[in-house]
């Protein structure tokens, strides 16, 4: 294996720097209690409520590792009759993580 020279290293970093500004990920989440969780634009929102134990999967993109991930979609597990499978909400990603923090728990699969 070839040794880099400390200018190669930091070629290779500001390289890798730059070929990795976004990230997509899924999280998902249960919830602890009864609460409300906020979907559709700002325009047309709407309200869905939730029960203890029932998940949530969000889709977050992270512009990069020093701005607050924003929500793409969110899913719910375990609500058959909803008409529509993904929704949106207006809500900036700080103010979600705000709402995830005291309403649940982030599940690991």
């Amino acid at each position: 294996m070839k040794k880099l020279s400390f200018k190669e290293y930091v070629a290779s970093k500001q390289k890798l720097r730059e070929t990795a500004t976004s990230a997509y990920c899924k999280a998902s989440y249960s919830t602890t209690k009864y609460c409300r969780l906020i979907i559709g634009e700002k325009s047309s929102k709407s309200t869905i409520s939730l029960k203890p134990k029932q998940k949530i999967i969000i889709e977050w993109f992270t512009p990069n590792k020093l701005k607050c991930p924003e929500p793409i979609s969110i899913m719910f597990e375990g609500m058959e009759d909803m008409d529509v499978d993904t929704f949106t909400t207006y809500w900036r990603g700080d103010k979600l993580l705000s709402w995830l923090k005291k309403n649940t728990i982030q599940k690991i699969d």
